[in-house]
């Protein structure tokens, strides 16, 4: 069941891990774009490149149905994308200062 008082952690597992890890590897291009996405097409751009790097790097892919899930729910209601990629920088390396 996906209620509404789930979170996006835990409707999407998936897709915020693979957000996480382009974090915690600097590479934030497909998280600015999708914390800045105003359309569903930028939506899904940015999820296709981050799941292009994800593939590359032989990251676990999200299941079909979770991407599914994620681009409806996300096309609805683009908060939804902006929180994963606020979730994923939560996750970025704490640069040291010297």
């Amino acid at each position: 069941m996906l209620g509404a008082k789930m979170s996006v952690l835990e409707r999407f597992p998936n897709i915020v891990e693979v957000f996480k890890k382009l974090a915690e590897n600097r590479r934030y291009g497909p998280i600015d774009r999708l914390a800045r996405a105003l359309s569903p097409e930028m939506i899904r751009m940015a999820l296709y490149e981050a799941l292009r790097i994800a593939t590359t790097e032989g990251w676990n892919l999200p299941p079909d149905k979770e991407v599914d899930e994620f681009l409806t729910e996300a096309e609805k209601n683009p908060g939804v994308a902006q929180r994963v990629a606020i979730i994923a920088l939560t996750s970025a390396p704490k640069t040291q200062t010297q």
